[in-house]
Order: structure tokens, then sequence, then C-alpha cells
């Protein structure tokens, strides 16, 4: 694995392993004995335990797909832009239905996975490059200025050199978001942290997701 994609599944793995990390941490810098091992290799062990816990049987995924939104050579690099797509159907119930899955016999749906592509592959996204994209669903009405509204879903921390015309997101963290997905409708909320150069065009981005239920 390339030490970059190392980087981006470590963070993906330890992201809101916050008190877990902590709780290593502490006893790494505690113990005589592990203070000879490189702290890289604490981390090593913690992101192969994170990695190989058990987790529930997947029974299907949720896809949500034929969402856009419009970038152009007007943006500013150096501000921080929202893209709202407002009243999207969620389908969970739906899918539920035609699966034949009862929801009082699932146990959690994840963020799965997401990825951006440059419609028509009209311009790379590589004017994203090592800058901060986030997907989050927020309820429907939500100020189109309002950041942190409702809840992270997928993220990708430091966008790579040479991004072509798709962009990969992991999912936001391990946390239930059945509460959103039961919902009818949600605004579904891109954010981007800054721009290395602004689009040279004016295009549209599809946005593809998917959720795992469990």
């Amino acid at each position: 694995m390339p030490a970059t994609e190392m980087i981006f599944h470590t963070r993906f793995v330890l992201r809101n392993k916050n008190s877990t990390m902590k709780k290593l941490t502490a006893f790494y810098t505690s113990n005589a004995s592990f203070r000879t091992l490189p702290l890289a290799s604490l981390l090593l062990v913690a992101c192969l335990f994170f990695s190989c816990k058990k987790e529930s049987k997947s029974l299907f995924i949720i896809p949500m797909s034929n969402l856009t939104f419009s970038v152009n050579p007007a943006l500013d690099p150096f501000a921080t832009h929202f893209f709202t797509i407002k009243n999207v159907p969620t389908n969970a119930l739906a899918v539920f239905a035609l699966e034949g899955v009862d929801t009082a016999d699932i146990k959690t749906i994840v963020p799965r996975f997401a990825r951006l592509s440059a419609i028509f592959n009209e311009e790379k996204l590589d004017f994203l490059r090592e800058r901060e994209v986030i997907i989050r669903f927020c309820p429907p009405g939500t100020s189109d200025t309002q950041e942190y509204c409702g809840r992270e879903m997928f993220y990708r921390d430091y966008v790579p050199f040479g991004t072509g015309y798709d962009l990969d997101l992991y999912g936001g963290n391990d946390a239930d978001v059945r509460d959103l997905l039961f919902q009818p409708t949600v605004d579904v909320r891109v954010i981007l942290r800054g721009l290395a150069f602004p689009p040279e065009s004016t295009f549209d981005v599809n946005v593809y997701m998917e959720f795992e239920v469990r």
C-alpha cells in the first residue's frame, strides 16, 4: 500500500476513536517496556485492532445518486464553499420494502462510500488538491451557510495531487444514521474548504453515495 494511502487509511480507521487512542497513548508513555518501541508501532497495532474488529453482517446497500452541484471560475480559492442540494429523497424505506427486510431487524446503517464525478468529463477535479471535502446531511430548510448542520456523512481530509474526473470520499464515522435515512427527505450539503485554484470553466459535479445496512 503506498504511503499516502496508508495515511488516508489510518485517518479513516482512527477517526472518532480519540478516547481509545488517548488511553493507548497514556499506556505507552507510562509503561517502560512499551516506551522502547517507536510510537509508530503503537499506531500500527491500534490501526490493525480497529480494522480487524468484528462487525455486524452487511445486509444490503442503500444508494443515493443523480445529485449534482455546479462549480465555476468565480469561486474564491481562499473561501469555504457550501453547495446545498435540497429536499433529496432518501428512499430508504422503499429499499427496505424491496429487499423484504423489516426495519426492526437491523442493527445500524452507516455511511460506506461516496464519489464526486465531473459530469461528461468536462474538467478534472484537481482544483481540490491539498484541500478538504465534506458531505453533511442536514434537516430540510437549514440555512445554506450553516456549516455544522445535521451530521457529517463523508469526508476526504487531503485531496491528492493528480485527481482526475472522480474523487472518492470515506464514510464519516461508524455512527448509526438511521434517524436521518428514515426521514422522507434531507438536504445534502457539499463543503469545499478552499481550492488549489478556481475551476477553469463552469460545470456540474455528480454526487453518488452508499449506505451500508447491517
